[in-house]
């Protein structure tokens, strides 16, 4: 064999060990195109798609394939033009894009947020011939990133409301502890005509005060502790009653009329249940009403249905807009138009109501509009 010879079988050699490794190279680079998860692909600087990997498919949840899209104009894949836009004016500045968030248009019409890392890739003559990149489903992401924002939002609405209880304590706590101090000092100095009035006056100023106390103290239990259900034998038509006569003062109706409606046959009906909760939750839905009511009346009363009892509060008040309807019973919250007409309040009732109503296995609700009143009912079950 002379040297030309083996020059030639070296040189074949050669050439079939390059061929083997860049059939193996290719094979390697085809199995990552074929399984990389986020997508690859070729556009020319007009837009066409000149090449898309098959994960393309699970990115656009089975919407697309790649046979689908290589040929068609990327730009009508775009959900927002302006996006787009704003995406090619930077690439053409910097050559590049770095986990650009952009929308694209799904199949199906929806939208589906992506990121795209890209580059211009130029000629032999450095001429732009086409943009090569990955692509990356970023839905996953932006779900966390609202469900952060809705957190954000939570927690500063909680702090704004907290705050504007605190601000409501002071006001509501300074406002009776007033009365009860100066009247205390004139009944002192007072002669006995003048002692039964400023008497009532410090009598109405400590019951505002302990009521004020009593909600603070039973959020507090609600929020760190399971009250119990003491259940017991009542007459609901004897605690409506009570409750009447409790609003049924000078002080409390002004211009109203209180009305109690009692079904009929039902005035010696015994029921079981918690009847210390339900009072509760009455008062706190009687109170509000005659303090939201400047004129018209108020009016009390229940129905049984089954095993289930409904009671209700009618009033003829300034009433609650559908928006406010999603929030009365969050605690603290007082709406806008309550805050404008300057009635005092902090915002705890509706919300102990609801937590109480909710304990006896029950709902409550509201039936209202702005200047129409309103109709707060709760119904819970009868125990056997």
């Amino acid at each position: 064999m002379n040297k030309e010879q083996k020059k030639v079988i070296i040189l074949s050699a050669i050439r079939q060990k390059a061929e083997e490794n860049l059939r193996k190279s290719e094979e390697k680079y085809r199995r990552i195109f074929e399984n990389v998860q986020d997508g690859y692909f070729e556009v020319d600087m007009d837009g066409t798609i000149l090449e898309v990997s098959p994960s393309i498919e699970m990115i656009s949840n089975g919407q697309y394939k790649r046979e689908d899209l290589i040929g068609k104009s990327m730009i009508d894949f775009y959900a927002k033009p302006e996006e787009r836009n704003a995406y090619m004016a930077l690439l053409q500045q910097k050559g590049k894009v770095v986990d650009y968030e952009v929308s694209l248009r799904n199949r199906d019409g929806s939208f589906l947020p992506c990121a795209f890392s890209a580059k211009i890739f130029f000629d032999s003559n450095g001429k732009p011939e086409k943009l090569i990149g990955s692509i990356r489903n970023i839905s996953a992401r932006k779900l966390i990133e609202l469900e952060l924002i809705a957190s954000k939002n939570k927690a500063e609405e909680s702090s704004r409301l907290k705050s504007a209880f605190l601000t409501n304590m002071s006001h509501e706590i300074r406002t009776p502890m007033n009365a009860i101090m100066g009247f205390t000092d004139l009944l002192i100095d007072s002669d006995c005509e003048e002692k039964d009035r400023y008497a009532t006056i410090v009598h109405q100023g400590s019951n505002q005060l302990l009521n004020l106390i009593d909600n603070v103290v039973l959020l507090s239990r609600m929020q760190s502790e399971k009250l119990p259900v003491n259940i017991s034998e009542f007459k609901p038509a004897d605690l409506v009653d009570t409750v009447y006569q409790m609003f049924n003062l000078p002080e409390f109706r002004m211009n109203l009329f209180l009305i109690v409606s009692i079904p009929e046959n039902a005035e010696n009906l015994v029921i079981k249940s918690d009847k210390d909760k339900i009072s509760k939750v009455l008062i706190n839905l009687v109170s509000n009403a005659v303090k939201y009511t400047k004129e018209g009346c108020v009016e009390i009363g229940f129905s049984v249905s089954g095993n289930r009892i409904e009671f209700f509060v009618k009033d003829t008040g300034i009433g609650i807009s559908e928006t406010d309807q999603e929030k009365i019973f969050d605690a603290f919250y007082r709406g806008p138009q309550v805050l404008r007409a300057a009635i005092r309040g902090t915002g705890l009732g509706l919300n102990i109501a609801k937590t109480l109503v909710e304990l006896l296995g029950g709902d409550i609700g509201v039936l209202s509009s702005p200047d129409n009143g309103s109709r707060f009912h709760f119904s819970v079950p009868l125990v056997e």
